[in-house]
Parts: structure tokens; sequence; C-alpha cells
């Protein structure tokens, strides 16, 4: 993950330590002269405060290879609400819900990616009209790029790590469904798309990885075939309108306890509500008890564990306790 940019990372700090001398120096004790060796004491004090910190940032990696005997349904993925909409990365987005962009939210363990799909409607001429799939929120002028190129970077990293799996959940303002499923059909990810039998449960993960369909889509607009699959079938999930830490709930806004995915809400929800409460908000504490008393209610695991600002608190620690087969909880 990246190292925060105003602090210096892991490998910048060790690189920083000054080598012991070989043999005695008339220099002083520390082996340079005794002028220097206040700014040698602050230096050695500073490597020390910076590994600490730099830890304290660094989230647990999650991956899907720990639970490849587990059903899909029976697992909890680390997701993010927006995923799209970050602040650092190749691309501008006014009010982010995430600080790192997709490629590094794939690299830092996320595994489940809620994003919002449109027609262009934005300001810029050239685009005035366009039928083009888009991602962004609410307005194009807040931010955008095309759906083909965010797929380039599931492309990419599935290619690399074969025994993931990811999930999209789109939030679809596109009418057709058989626009959205042209962008796929054109694109190299197809050949990881997830095609579910109905009639079936849901396979481990060792089958999806086996059968190299390790990219699961799950759209609110309706299913246009065994692998764009609808929300409303599949999924339900717990109220998201929380603006406080005090309104979490798990009241189901979408589908019923009777389906067998669980996309469990738990960002804060408001332009306003950025990184200062979502870190309150993913502390292990809060988090977990939101998760566990959701479970109880509605007798499933949730399956997707979403997040804003993923990066803060313990979303990755969360995780990891919510799933049944980790080594701290056999």
């Amino acid at each position: 993950m990246k190292a925060l940019p105003f602090l210096p990372d892991k490998k910048c700090c060790m690189e920083s330590r000054v080598p012991a001398r070989e043999v005695p120096s008339p220099r002083g004790d520390l082996g340079v002269c005794p002028a220097l060796q206040w700014q040698v004491v602050v230096l050695w004090f500073l490597i020390a405060f910076c590994q600490n910190i730099c830890a304290q940032n660094t989230p647990s990696y999650f991956t899907c290879e720990k639970y490849l005997n587990k059903h899909f349904n029976e697992v909890a993925f680390p997701t993010t609400h927006n995923s799209f909409n970050y602040l650092f990365g190749p691309k501008t987005f006014i009010y982010p819900n995430q600080r790192y962009d997709i490629p590094t939210q794939l690299n830092d363990g996320i595994r489940g990616f809620m994003i919002d799909i449109h027609h262009y409607n934005g300001f810029n001429p050239l685009k005035t009209g366009s039928n083009e799939v888009m991602v962004f929120h609410q307005y194009a002028s807040l931010g955008n790029q095309s759906l083909s190129s965010v797929l380039d970077y599931f492309n990419a990293f599935l290619s690399t790590h074969p025994k993931e799996i990811c999930t999209i959940i789109f939030d679809c303002d596109v009418p057709d469904s058989k626009e959205v499923a042209a962008v796929f059909e054109t694109h190299p990810v197809i050949k990881y798309v997830y095609h579910h039998d109905s009639t079936q449960a849901w396979p481990t993960l060792q089958e999806m990885v086996n059968k190299n369909q390790r990219l699961v889509i799950i759209s609110h607009c309706k299913s246009y075939s065994d692998w764009y699959l609808n929300q409303n079938e599949y999924c339900f999930e717990n109220d998201y309108n929380n603006h406080h830490y005090s309104d979490y709930q798990c009241k189901i806004i979408r589908g019923d306890s009777s389906k067998s995915i669980f996309i469990f809400n738990h960002f804060l929800y408001g332009a306003l509500n950025r990184k200062h409460k979502n870190k309150k908000a993913n502390s292990y504490n809060i988090l977990m008890d939101h998760a566990q008393k959701c479970s109880e209610a509605l007798h499933h695991i949730p399956n997707f564990v979403t997040v804003d600002w993923y990066d803060k608190g313990d979303l990755f620690k969360v995780v990891s306790d919510l799933n049944p087969c980790n080594p701290r909880n056999p």
C-alpha cells in the first residue's frame, strides 16, 4: 500500500540508517563530529517513529487463497463504497470516498467494488449526448472515466493473481443492460467473468479458480445473462443512510434475508462525512459490533463489508475475524 504523502515509508526509513564505523573514531562516541551528534540522535528517533507510524497505517492484506474451500456466499470480502471516487490517482474526483485508486485497492486486498455507471451527463461539449457507459457519482463534471478503462484494472490484476476473486456491484443508471454487457463482451476481462447457474448453490472459491471465472458481476439493473446478475435476485442489503455512528442499523432496504448474498453497508452517508469520521466508523469495536449485530439478526455472514476510506481503521482485521476459517478463529 502507498505510504501517506506526509510520512516517509519503511523503505525510506531503513535506507536512512547511519552505518556503524568499523574502527574506533576520535570524533566522539557516535563516530561523527560532536557537533553532529545531536543530528544523529534526532535521525535515529525519527527512524523509530517513522517505522511505528508506517506500520500503523499499513492495513493487513486480504487474500482469497485463505478461503478457497469456502463457498462464495460464505466469505466476507473487504469492499469499498464508490470505489472509483478516489483522492490520489490518475483522475481527479470531487468529494472522494476513498483515498486510493482501484489498482491500489486491489493490491491492498479490497475484493468488492461498488461502482456507479451512467451515460455521460457532464458539460464537456465533446461528450454531450454521448451514449458511452461512464463511471462517476451523480454528475460527470465531478470526475469521470469510461467503464472500459476501469475494467482494464481488473483485467491486469486478475491476469497476475490467479487465485483471487473480485466482485463488482454496479449502481446502474444505464437503462439497457445490453449496453453494459457490450462493454464487457468487447473487453479482454470477459474471459474472467463468472457464469452462475441459478439452480445450483454458489461454488467454492477453489471451483471458481479452477474454471478461471473469478470476476462476479452484480447490478441493480435487470439480468442480461447468466453472468450479468440482478442484485434483487441474489442479494439483500441493510440501510446505507447513516450519518453518524449512532445511526447504524440492520434494517433491510433491498431484497430479503432469504437471498444468498448479504451486502453490508457501513459507510457514513453524505458529502461531509469523509475521512475524519470514517476513521472512527472503521475502528474495530464500532465496525465489528455493527457486523456481528447484523449477522446475528439476519442469520447471515456479511459478505461485502462496505466502507469509505478503507485505509482508515480496521477493515481488514474485522473481515479476517468474521471469516470462520481464519487461523485466529479455527
